[in-house]
């Protein structure tokens, strides 16, 4: 199973100040996947199941943020749709080496897998 962590406000804040997450969380393992998402979306908890069936890997770390529970949900919608050009959720960030590489709005096992491959 690959665990999930959850995004603190601080680094939620952080990010929209400077436009993307912090290098410590990029940098936290070679591959790192990053979820903005609402907590009430359907492809968000089959997402969630998705990663679930995965086997855990060491050299890969999986953020996510439900925005929809902060108090600054507003802020944080128009930071993803305007910054990252991306209205739809889950929207996902694979970055690798702490580069960003990719994003996609279903991390399907297959595609997660191609990634991780490439």
């Amino acid at each position: 199973m690959i665990k999930l962590t959850e995004l603190n406000d601080n680094e939620s804040l952080k990010a929209m100040e400077h436009g993307d997450f912090s290098e410590e969380i990029l940098n936290s393992a070679p591959y790192v996947i990053v979820i903005m998402t609402q907590s009430w979306c359907p492809d968000w908890i089959a997402q969630r199941s998705v990663l679930a069936t995965m086997t855990g890997r060491d050299d890969l770390k999986v953020y996510y943020l439900e925005y929809d529970k902060k108090e600054y949900r507003s802020d944080f919608t128009y930071f993803k749709e305007t910054n990252f050009s991306n209205s739809l959720i889950p929207y996902l960030r694979y970055y690798k080496n702490g580069k960003f590489e990719i994003d996609n709005n279903f991390g399907s096992r297959r595609r997660i897998n191609n990634w991780l491959k490439a």
